[in-house]
């Protein structure tokens, strides 16, 4: 039998560590594209993911965007739930500054956007 040839431990950590990284990345990606958006989902199980999405209470970027577009696919009104991101950068708004006026109501996100909404 023939032994492998050795490879230098910096270099295998190197490699394995980016393998790793970028195969959780597709993965996590390829999970949400499977489940929501290829598979056929009726407008109510919709509806609950998005309703089971916005009870948490840090909301995420990316999975703000993605579930975002899961609505739009299935003609799903977020309603309510627009309200708790920015319409430019999509971060949570539970930090932006609030103002109140007579007619409406304006937070402004970290990104300096204003999102305003009649009272």
């Amino acid at each position: 039998m023939e032994t492998p040839d050795t490879v230098p431990i910096s270099e295998a950590k190197l490699t394995t560590s980016a393998v790793l990284v970028s195969y959780k990345r597709r993965s996590k990606d390829a999970v949400f594209a499977y489940f929501y958006m290829n598979k056929k989902l009726s407008r109510r199980e919709v509806q609950e993911k998005i309703d089971l999405f916005f009870r948490q209470k840090n909301l995420d970027t990316k999975l703000i965007k993605k579930i975002r577009r899961l609505a739009m696919k299935y003609h799903v009104r977020l309603g309510e739930y627009r309200r708790r991101f920015c319409k430019s950068c999509y971060s949570d708004l539970q930090n932006g500054k609030v103002r109140v006026s007579k007619k409406y109501k304006i937070v402004e996100c970290e990104c300096g956007e204003k999102n305003r909404w009649r009272l």
